[in-house]
């Protein structure tokens, strides 16, 4: 286990995925909840949102 330092999401890798998750939904149009719901479900076998540990 890794103890962060409070405060600091930076270094916590799921707010960076959630980071990413929030700028990609941004940019895309959805028509009904069903549609955003499918898209949210294929994403990470697209592997855009997975933070790289190395990075931190």
């Amino acid at each position: 286990m890794i103890r962060l330092p409070p405060c600091s999401p930076e270094l916590n890798p799921i707010e960076q995925y959630w980071k990413n998750i929030k700028q990609w939904l941004v940019i895309r149009v959805f028509y009904n909840k069903q549609q955003l719901i499918n898209e949210l479900k294929k994403a990470p076998r697209k592997q855009i949102f997975i933070p790289q540990i190395s990075d931190y």
